[in-house]
């Protein structure tokens, strides 16, 4: 009804591993069969083992139906590679490295250590950039700019900082896979360091809407 009567285009799964690999690939497929073009994607995380092929990262490479790639957004949201007094600084470049090529598990990459081999040990899974979903930020946790101002080196300046979000969102954008944006991201968009703001009232939700007024705020 959704695809075919309000043209719903895609659609996301909140905990998708929850429900069983064969479950999602039928549901595509019934929805396909009134838009071709649709896209499934959700949260391949795995929590416990249930006993059955559930719908996780790992098990759904290969589909196209993708899943929220923690390796970029680790790599990126804990601000090691704009730190080069970080001991994290190359391997969180490695996995920059390797998100940009679509976090694809076959791919030979040369790693800041010199040696080669696949991204697999590098945490790679995907088979095609279909299964991925890039990201750096979005209803859970703190905002990138919040995020950011925790993990940057406390002494670079204001310009250096927002430079840093520019970058960080830049490098998401031009990933192979499917970019993924909070809303307001690219307006330094801030929650006031609250990673979970779903019940903290209207007053704080609009305040941290980009456009909202700011008048009395």
């Amino acid at each position: 009804m959704w695809a075919e009567h309000y043209k719903y285009d895609s659609f996301r799964f909140d905990i998708m591993s929850q429900a069983t690999k064969d479950t999602m690939l039928r549901l595509r497929e019934a929805v396909q069969t009134v838009d071709e073009d649709n896209y499934f994607y959700g949260e391949g995380w795995t929590k416990i083992e249930r006993g059955y092929e559930q719908a996780n990262q790992l098990n759904m490479a290969g589909s196209e139906i993708g899943t929220f790639n923690d390796r970029i957004r680790e790599a990126i949201r804990q601000g090691n590679i704009f730190s080069p007094e970080s001991d994290a600084l190359l391997s969180d470049q490695d996995r920059v490295k390797m998100s940009l090529i679509g976090t694809l598990k076959d791919y030979v990459l040369e790693t800041s250590a010199g040696s080669a081999g696949a991204t697999s040990n590098l945490g790679g899974y995907a088979d095609d950039p279909a299964d991925i979903i890039n990201y750096v930020s979005k209803h859970d946790n703190e905002t990138l700019w919040d995020q950011l101002n925790y993990t940057l080196p406390q002494d670079i300046s204001l310009q250096e900082r927002v430079r840093a979000q520019n970058v960080a969102m830049g490098i998401n954008l031009v990933a192979q896979g499917i970019p993924f944006l909070q809303m307001g991201g690219d307006m330094l968009r801030s929650k006031s360091m609250d990673r979970n703001t779903y019940d903290s009232g209207d007053w704080f939700t609009m305040s941290t809407l980009p456009m909202a007024p700011t008048t009395g705020m």
